[in-house]
């Protein structure tokens, strides 16, 4: 039962994307209705590794039966996390794709589709979507866009529903901001500094900088004040360079000046006078104390010894009177050590510590015995699985040679060789042995290759009485498989008639539509193997006739006048070769006799009847033009539409029937 519920589903799909082609073709408008059904989805916002929820619902439902949309997002800035049907609107019947496990391949979209067995005039929620917002996804709002939109009724006439897109906004974080200077501050007036994020560039806040004052240097004395006269100084902003002066009030005060009239030595004092220096008086008299000697570092004339005094002097850099000083002895021994006996690999050495000064032997020490220096062992004689190997190394220092025996390992080294190769029908042999002594360790039969056949190659093509042959030889040793390719007469072709199942042999009436089906032998083989045939329908004819490039292999004609008719069906021959079927070039034609017979008349196609009987009149699949189109104002569309639309009520009423057979 469900699989025929599935059946139902994609065939009333198929249908109403067929409707939807040919209406939006041939510009019919259904959208002229006032009352129109609205898909919309809602909005979300978060910030960078946020799951964010959006859902698509459906308003103002007209009545639906089926029902097909995508919606689109942006995968480098959303991933799908999962989506969640809702049971407000279709409960049965639904068919949702866009979840990670459905389709690996949809990355960009979420699928929704319905199909039901009658019209459903509920609104509501159909979906919810989770998406992550995506690491490092651009600021701002990104697009969640409907578009493949398909509603239609269960009478299979297209309904309009408007979709109103939306949208999921990436929010920033704001987490890396800079202060940017809208107004200077100035010495007088305050300024503005804006904050804004580095990342989206929004302005965050808004602050005011006070304004810093005039930032004016040292004062510059422009005239100096005297005891008897003002002065002047003046500084400048280092900003705006505004001046201010300022008056330097008279003094009242002399301006000593101070000279000195003798000068001090190391050891006899001086003089100097202090007198103002605008009106000259003599303000004071005072003497200048001697200086004393101004040393310098003391130089080390001679070193003191652990037993010796040493001698240091300075110099006076004034006057050049010298001061020496005696360096008292250290009594502290100059140790150094000598080695008066190297050590070797097995014997000691000795080392002396003595002053270097009195030259007094401080202690005696005895230096260890180094011990060998080995390199690395050299093989001298390489062990094998029954003798001993030997290996050797040298000491670096005394040359001394130490040898050591490697043991016997005990393990064969295997080698394998064949000793007779396999054929295509026979077994060959292996043998491993030791490569060292010779034993034999294991012996393997090696299995029969198997033929390596070329394709299959027709020597003799079937007739109706005489079986035909194939024919492959082995590439290896030559050996050839034949197989028998059936009488012609044995491979017959079955033409059917559409509405009865039966072959073609009933009577029909002249000007009825007859609708056949070709079937060729092999058609349905879906795995074929080299070698395989199978007949292909080409074309037919009977008056009018057609051709087939593709499946389905059907066609439709109207005979206008009475009489025995033959309606041959020509196929063509394909063999399966090299992963392919190719044509041979071998044709085959099948006959059906069909008998057309007079309407019988009545009162309706007496007044109305066709005249001309002249001709017979083709139609569907298989036309003699493939390529006729619908010109404007054209109805014969609508009547397609109409019958499709009844065809696919017929089958919703057989499939509704099987359902309450199955309960």
């Amino acid at each position: 039962m469900k699989r025929k519920s599935k059946a139902f589903i994609a065939a009333f799909l198929s249908v109403c994307l067929i409707a939807t082609t040919v209406l939006v073709s041939t510009g019919n408008a259904f959208a002229g209705d006032a009352n129109v059904g609205e898909l919309a989805v809602t909005s979300a916002q978060g910030y960078e590794g946020d799951t964010v929820k959006v859902t698509v619902s459906y308003n103002n439902n007209q009545g639906t039966a089926g029902f097909e949309f995508r919606m689109y997002y942006d995968p480098d800035v959303l991933e799908l996390v999962k989506t969640t049907l809702s049971e407000d609107v279709f409960i049965e019947d639904v068919v949702i794709l866009g979840d990670k496990n459905a389709n690996e391949k949809m990355t960009n979209f979420v699928s929704y589709a319905v199909a039901m067995a009658k019209d459903n005039k509920k609104s509501g929620e159909l979906y919810t979507v989770e998406f992550k917002i995506k690491d490092g996804a651009a600021i701002g709002n990104t697009e969640l866009k409907i578009t493949d939109l398909v509603p239609s009724n269960f009478n299979g006439d297209l309904i309009t529903v408007n979709s109103k897109n939306s949208y999921v906004k990436v929010l920033c974080k704001h987490a890396d901001t800079e202060e940017v200077v809208k107004e200077a501050v100035t010495c007088t007036k305050d300024g503005v500094t804006e904050v804004k994020c580095k990342k989206c560039g929004e302005l965050i806040d808004t602050k005011t900088v006070k304004s810093t004052g005039h930032k004016f240097g040292e004062y510059e004395v422009v005239t100096e004040a005297t005891c008897s006269k003002d002065g002047l100084k003046r500084r400048t902003c280092s900003v705006c360079n505004e001046v201010e002066e300022v008056k330097i009030p008279a003094t009242g005060k002399h301006t000593a000046v101070t000279e000195i009239t003798k000068k001090a030595t190391c050891t006899t004092a001086g003089e100097k006078v202090t007198k103002c220096s605008v009106c000259d008086k003599v303000l004071s008299t005072e003497e200048i104390p001697a200086t004393g000697h101004k040393f310098g570092e003391y130089k080390v004339v001679t070193e003191a010894t652990c037993s010796k005094d040493g001698l240091k002097r300075r110099t006076c850099s004034v006057c050049n009177e010298v001061e020496e000083v005696k360096i008292p002895a250290t009594g502290k021994h100059t140790a150094v050590t000598e080695i008066t006996k190297k050590a070797t690999c097995t014997t000691a050495g000795e080392k002396v510590t003595k002053c270097s000064v009195c030259d007094k032997v401080l202690s005696t020490e005895e230096i260890p015995a180094t011990g060998h220096k080995f390199g690395e062992y050299e093989v001298v004689t390489e062990a094998t699985c029954s003798k001993d190997g030997l290996k050797r190394r040298t000491c670096s220092v005394c040359n001394e040679v130490e040898e050591v025996k490697i043991p016997a390992t005990g393990k064969h080294t295997a080698v394998t060789e064949i000793t007779k190769k396999a054929t295509c029908t026979t077994a060959g042999e292996k043998v491993t042995k030791c490569s060292v002594c010779d034993k034999v360790l294991s012996t393997e039969e090696i299995p029969a290759t198997g033929h390596k056949y070329s394709d299959y190659v027709i020597k003799k093509d079937a007739t109706e009485t005489e079986d035909g042959i194939l024919e492959r030889t082995c590439t290896v040793c030559g050996e050839t498989e034949k197989v028998t390719i059936p009488k012609l007469e044995s491979l017959k072709t079955e033409v059917k008639d559409e509405k009865a199942e039966n072959p073609l042999a009933s009577q029909y009436t002249k000007g009825e539509d007859i609708t056949f089906t070709a079937i060729g032998i092999g058609m349905d083989n879906v795995n074929p193997q080299a070698g395989d045939m199978r007949y292909v329908p080409a074309k037919w004819s009977i008056n009018p006739s057609g051709e087939w490039t593709s499946a389905p292999y059907t066609a439709t004609f109207a005979v206008a006048n009475a009489g025995d008719y033959e309606l041959k069906v020509v196929y063509n021959r394909e063999v399966y070769k090299d992963g392919k079927w190719v044509a041979d070039g071998v044709t085959i034609t099948s006959k059906t006799a069909i008998t057309i017979a007079e309407k019988a008349e009545t009162p309706d196609n007496v007044n109305n009847g066709n005249t001309n009987n002249d001709s017979t009149t083709p139609s569907g699949d298989a036309s003699t033009d493939n390529n006729a189109s619908v010109s404007t104002g054209d109805t014969s569309i609508y009547v397609m539409i109409m019958a499709v639309i009844m065809m696919m009520a017929s089958a919703a009423v057989i499939v509704e029937k099987s359902r309450k057979a199955v309960k």
